[in-house]
């Protein structure tokens, strides 16, 4: 097992624009159909709302993580 690929941002931050941001969707547009099939998890919780925040106390060993699927992964790590 390889690292996870990781994204420095300033939190808070929302869900769609970290996806976005670190080119694990293509549009925003599809990180919201992919939060309302519950595609989307952060720290293996599935996000169910398309406006949900990574903040601070979303840190775990200093980094959230944000899964698409079973195979697609993304720290987040404050800047």
């Amino acid at each position: 097992a390889g690292t996870l690929p990781s994204i420095a941002a300033v939190l808070p931050a929302h869900v769609i624009d970290l996806l976005a941001e670190a080119k694990m969707v293509a549009s925003k547009g599809e990180a919201r159909r992919l939060i309302a099939q519950n595609g989307v998890k952060l720290n293996d919780v599935p996000v169910t709302d398309v406006a949900q925040m990574v903040t601070p106390a979303d840190l775990r060993d200093g980094a959230a993580k944000l899964s698409l699927g079973r195979k697609r992964h993304l720290l987040v790590r404050p800047a």
